[in-house]
Order: C-alpha cells, then sequence, then structure tokens
C-alpha cells in the first residue's frame, strides 16, 4: 500500500528515472539549481543548468514560475526554463514571459532541448500538483508505480543533498534550510569517503556549517540546536533519535543510507 502527499508538491522524475515528491506546502519561495544554497540543488556535472536556474513564487495560494534577472544571480538561466502546459500546445519559454502561473498537471523542465514525443526525459523534468485542484491518488502519477523501498524507509540523496522516505512508489523529500543543510550534507560526504557511519566532531560540524569568519564564536549548542531541527523533521521520536546520534561529548554520527 502506499501513503500520498497532499498537494501542493512537485513529482520529480530524475535522469535515472526515479520519481521524488517534493512537497511545497508552507513554502512562499522554492528556488532550483546546482548551486547547494537552493532549495532544490541539482547534481549537474555538466552544468546544464545555472546556479539558481528557476524559482516558484506562492502568491495567495497560486505558484508561480519565475526565470528572470530578479532572482539572487540577477540574471536568467543561461539555458532556459521551458513548460509543457497540460491542455497541450506548444512548449513555453519562461523567458520570454518572465514568469508563468502553473496549472495543476502542467510539466516543466531546465534544458534548452524540447522533449522527445515520448517523453522521455532530458534531463530534470518536474510535474506541478496544485492544492486547488481534486486528485484521484490512483491516477495522479502517469508513472507505473513500483515499489522502491518499503513504506518509511529514510535515506540521505548525496545528488539532491535531501532526505528522502519511501512512500512505496516514490521518494518523498524532507526539506530543511540552508545550515541543517550543510550540517548534513559534511555527515553523509564523510560516510561516504570512510564508507561507514562516522564520527564528526563539533570542529568539524561548526567548520562546516559557519565558513571562515562566520564560525568565530559558535560553541557545541550551536551544532545541538540543528541536530534538534533535523531529528524534529526526519525521527519518528526525536529524544529516541536512531539517525543522528550523539556520541559521548565529541560530536555526532548519521547513520543512514545513501543514495546517490
Amino acid at each position: 500500500m502506499q501513503q500520498h502527499t497532499e498537494p501542493p508538491y512537485l513529482q520529480l522524475l530524475s535522469p535515472e528515472n526515479e520519481t521524488y515528491i517534493i512537497p511545497l506546502k508552507e513554502k512562499e519561495t522554492f528556488t532550483i539549481g546546482r548551486d547547494q544554497d537552493n532549495d532544490l540543488p541539482l547534481h549537474d556535472p555538466q552544468k546544464f543548468v545555472s546556479r539558481e536556474h528557476c524559482r516558484l513564487e506562492n502568491t495567495k495560494g497560486y505558484f508561480w514560475i519565475i526565470d528572470d534577472d530578479s532572482g539572487a544571480s540577477g540574471k536568467p538561466s543561461a539555458s532556459g526554463t521551458f513548460v509543457r502546459p497540460v491542455n497541450g500546445g506548444e512548449d513555453v519559454n519562461v523567458q520570454e514571459k518572465g514568469r508563468l502561473r502553473l496549472q495543476d498537471e502542467d510539466m516543466f523542465y531546465l534544458v534548452a532541448d524540447v522533449l522527445p514525443p515520448d517523453d522521455t526525459p532530458v534531463f530534470w523534468q518536474f510535474t506541478f500538483y496544485d492544492a486547488n485542484t481534486t486528485h484521484n491518488n490512483s491516477t495522479v502519477s502517469s508513472i507505473p508505480p513500483k515499489e522502491v523501498a518499503p513504506i518509511g524507509t529514510l535515506a540521505y540523496s548525496l545528488g539532491s543533498q535531501w532526505f528522502v522516505r519511501s512512500t512505496g512508489d516514490k521518494w518523498e523529500m524532507i526539506s530543511l534550510s540552508p545550515k541543517p543543510r550543510r550540517l548534513v550534507r559534511y555527515m553523509a560526504q564523510k560516510n561516504k569517503m570512510k564508507n561507514k557511519p562516522t564520527l564528526c566532531t563539533y570542529a568539524e560540524l561548526i567548520d562546516s556549517v559557519w565558513e571562515g569568519d562566520e564560525s568565530f564564536g559558535k560553541q557545541n549548542k550551536d551544532i545541538t540546536h540543528l541536530v534538534w531541527q533535523i531529528r524534529s523533521k526526519i525521527e519518528d521520536d526525536p529524544s529516541e533519535p536512531k539517525y543522528i546520534k550523539n556520541i559521548m561529548s565529541d560530536g555526532y554520527l548519521l547513520d543512514v543510507q545513501l543514495r546517490p
């Protein structure tokens, strides 16, 4: 039995042909690009997408996709953002309009090429599901369901730098703010390098979150506060953590499955 996410959300089909659910509830702005501080950082060694490629903005319950010079970079994306309307018609280059209101089940993608007729993803392909539309959960996805992992399985995606939890046939992404995300990214990368869950000291974690002069005056309690924020998102019971463990007074250890 699959679990279902309440809209609004994005359904992402990755280049590896895996499906992810990205909740948008309570999000006023949601940035997408290859820079690590985006809400959704894309693993993009070929640099098809820009540092901040596009963003979604929630205006009174309606979502707009924006690709213009008003973002953090001060310029639109290099390769464009394209929307394929659910009601048919030609693909729309968002840059030509600056912004475009997303309709339920509109699809958008982030490379300059058009999609082939069979809708095989060229790169990162998103479908938007609107909270203002009633959905039949049995038909909301056009992708044949397959179990990716037992329901409730938690993992960390090294590519997107998000925790993901299995809903049965998809991975649902768990949103973290930038500082907790940097902390987890460091712990996951150290686990990958050592090929096992590995202790990260308080000093290491402080340097991973606050770079250079920003780290001056930071203490162990600042890391503890960030860890509590993360546990509140991923642990069934944050007071009895299974995934981020405190090792005596030395630091923390991340004990979770890693995914590409």
